[in-house]
């Protein structure tokens, strides 16, 4: 255990024996060897053999933590943990031969606190044991000492400060080390969003609770730009692909309103959702591609925007063959390009020059991953743009099936 906080396990060790472990795991050989592991700190351990059996004993049983493989029969971990998050916010960490982005970003939207792909390094997996193990604890200690609560925030918001930077420095890291290593730099990051969570229930001070703000939106970037990179190793190996259900039109762009919220009121500018009556209620289309778009866009328009708004606009375009056809405009007052940076703008790693631009900080990496999305998502995106004078980002998604009658028309056009 040379790289294990030994000092950390140490004194967590009598804490360990107190809490109920559910382990869910359907390979018997596998199953077994992870739970010998597991009985040199745990005392009270409860086994399931698939999803079903998983969900049956949670609610039997007062579990403190989770420990889950994905790929089951009769209910797999993912629809587990769904229904589980129905009813309780449950520590729950995944162990799972799987590594591919989409696994990994449904288990983020369940709010998991670490994803391990097998065959399991025992130093890994402890020190995320360590760390949630660890969280479980401060939970508890929060539960039994309110009255020391602003002693506590302020000692945990130092440590998220210092978390958040050093996640902040790890996402310099080239994408190839990125692809490799991706569980490992996500796994902290779910831990600063979990304590930010914690914190964030507890605290009344408003000052305090802007700090909390803000570290969860430097989180949420940085998740983007991890994200970013990982799509662009997949998009060049022709990996990636879509994943797209009858969705609802609206909350699509409507939900977007809340996600820059705390950017939108910290710039004080205006943020204008229009959204076209004549949209069909429902389209077949991948949301959570075509939302990465739109907060890529977004989030650039809003970096380049000091006053004035940004709109996000969708009209549409026609129907046609049980089909439509849609525009989307992402427009800002913001601060414009120059004809000599267009031709920059949509390629990775590169941002506009000039002195009174150093203060922007970015990659550059979410105009391309748009480019390539709305491509793989048989579309086109363009921008029109004039210096100090804004700027149009322009989407034309092409032949999206819809439903207008409860009555679902598409074509094998993905």
């Amino acid at each position: 255990m040379k790289n294990v906080n030994k000092k950390k396990l140490i004194s967590l060790l009598p804490f360990f024996k107190t809490l109920t472990l559910l382990y869910v795991e359907d390979n018997r050989d596998g199953r077994e060897a992870t739970y010998k592991m597991l009985k040199n700190f745990f005392d009270n351990i409860i086994i399931g053999v698939d999803g079903e059996d998983g969900l049956k004993k949670f609610f039997e049983n007062r579990v403190d933590l989770i420990i889950t493989d994905i790929n089951m029969p009769n209910m797999n971990g993912l629809e587990m943990i769904e229904k589980i998050r129905e009813k309780s916010n449950i520590p729950i960490l995944i162990l799972s031969a799987h590594n591919e982005i989409e696994y990994f970003m449904k288990s983020i939207n369940l709010g998991i606190e670490g994803y391990i792909i097998k065959p399991i390094r025992f130093e890994e997996f402890l020190n995320i044991i360590i760390k949630i193990v660890n969280r479980i604890k401060i939970e508890k200690e929060n539960e039994n000492y309110k009255n020391n609560l602003k002693s506590l925030v302020e000692e945990k918001t130092k440590e998220l400060k210092e978390a958040k930077e050093l996640a902040e420095r790890a996402s310099h890291i080239k994408s190839e080390y990125l692809t490799n290593m991706s569980h490992e730099i996500k796994t902290p990051i779910n831990y600063i969003f979990g304590f930010t969570q914690l914190l964030e229930e507890r605290i009344e001070d408003e000052v305090q609770k802007e700090y909390i703000a803000s570290i969860k939106m430097g989180v949420k970037r940085l998740l983007g730009i991890i994200n970013n990179i990982l799509d662009i190793s997949k998009i060049e190996s022709g990996e990636l692909k879509l994943y797209p259900r009858m969705e609802n039109t609206k909350e699509i762009f409507q939900q977007l309103r809340d996600f820059f919220e705390l950017e939108i009121k910290e710039k004080k500018i205006d943020f204008i959702i229009e959204i076209d009556e004549k949209l069909p209620k429902k389209i077949y289309i991948d949301e959570l591609r075509l939302k990465q778009i739109l907060i890529n866009l977004i989030t650039n328009s809003i970096k380049f925007t000091n006053r004035g708004f940004v709109k996000l606009r969708v009209k549409l375009f026609k129907k046609h063959d049980n089909m439509v056809d849609i525009f989307i405009f992402v427009e800002d007052t913001g601060i414009g390009f120059t004809k000599k940076n267009r031709k920059k703008i949509s390629k990775a790693f590169k941002q506009k020059n000039g002195q009174e631009l150093r203060k922007f900080e970015g990659t550059g990496l979410g105009l391309s991953i748009c480019k390539d999305l709305v491509s793989l998502m048989n579309g086109k995106i363009s921008f029109k743009s004039r210096e100090r004078k804004g700027t149009i980002f322009s989407i034309i998604l092409k032949n999206i099936p819809y439903n207008s009658k409860g009555i679902l028309f598409y074509k094998n056009n993905f």
